[in-house]
């Protein structure tokens, strides 16, 4: 997503994600649109954002812990 830095979301990289303040979301490198939302309490979960006809629509797809970063992508 355009601002944002994006990374290759593995395990290991989303499990070093730390929010600093407020809620954030890391986007994949990888695969536009795929991301993970860092809560401020320290969970995660894999989302995806699209442009829809009435502004962007972000949908989460699970928990980081509950599925992997690979089984989310798919």
């Amino acid at each position: 997503m355009p601002g944002k830095t994006a990374l290759k979301l593995t395990k290991r990289s989303v499990e070093a994600l730390i929010a600093k303040g407020r809620d954030s979301v890391f986007w994949d490198s990888d695969l536009p649109g795929f991301g993970v939302r860092v809560y401020r309490t320290g969970r995660r979960v894999y989302c995806v954002q699209a442009q829809g006809p009435a502004g962007p629509k972000r949908v989460t797809l699970g928990r980081h812990g509950e599925i992997t970063a690979d089984v989310a992508r798919r």
